[in-house]
């Protein structure tokens, strides 16, 4: 994909937004389908063979009621969970969805506030300290001279302790470049006009956390310069930055 230019990846690759969806169900689909996940649990099968036999009076002197109704209040308790449970995981990604993010606009040249769900493949993002990475990035460049930033991965692996990230020497420094001297390393969010050009290609999505692989052309008002990449500059979705005034990268 390309880095910074939306308008050449809708045209050669058309890649998906940031929007996120973790429900099983929708109000249309809900009656049905958790009907059908309830039956595909073998326990749930047998009570109902039970019910089915013992509504046969030749077949079994009890009634059928003793069997069917503790079928009824066990589905119905059990959807009644998995709506709850449902309920709960659409408002967290509506709430992911909706978080804000600083997103540099090529258009109007300079970084925005946007939704987190309209972020897209190739834009550059800034995140600042104490904030949930909102998608995966490549570390351009961090408030640190040293171009070092800390995350907390604990909602990834359960790790408590902090991970050291590191930009590529060549990017590094870049940005706080850009800001005159008498800028706070805060005033990042005021840049404008970010001549920022490249190309990526790297491993598509998988469950290899501490893995990347990949590499990149890019040029910052200058020509094009080519380097690996690793897990090493990649702030996963969902870390937070820890330590770090701000982070910015490419989605």
């Amino acid at each position: 994909f390309f880095i910074n230019n939306n308008q050449k990846n809708k045209l050669h690759y058309n890649h998906k937004n940031n929007y996120i969806t973790t429900t099983k169900y929708n109000i249309i689909t809900f009656l049905l389908k958790s009907f059908l996940i309830q039956f595909a649990r073998l326990p749930n099968v047998y009570f109902l063979l039970t019910a089915i036999i013992q509504s046969i009076p030749i077949v079994s002197p009890l009634s059928s009621a003793s069997s069917i109704l503790p079928l009824i209040v066990v589905l119905g308790v059990s959807m009644i969970r998995e709506l709850i449970e449902d309920i709960s995981r659409h408002n967290y990604d509506k709430l992911n969805n909706q978080a804000r993010v600083w997103c540099y606009n090529q258009i109007q040249e300079q970084f925005l506030e946007i939704k987190s769900e309209e972020i897209k493949i190739g834009e550059l993002i800034i995140v600042k300290n104490n904030m949930s990475i909102p998608c995966d990035l490549v570390i351009l460049d961090t408030s640190s001279e040293e171009g070092i930033c800390y995350v907390e991965t604990s909602s990834l692996d359960g790790e408590k302790g902090l991970k050291q990230k590191i930009s590529n020497k060549i990017t590094n420094g870049s940005f706080r470049k850009m800001c005159s001297s008498s800028l706070q390393n805060t005033d990042i969010f005021k840049l404008r006009k970010i001549a920022l050009k490249g190309f990526c290609q790297c491993d598509k999505p998988n469950p290899r956390l501490n893995k990347l692989d990949g590499r990149i052309s890019i040029g910052i008002h200058n020509a094009l310069e080519k380097y690996p990449i690793s897990a090493n500059q990649m702030l996963l979705k969902g870390t937070i930055l820890k330590h770090t005034d701000w982070v910015i990268g490419f989605v």
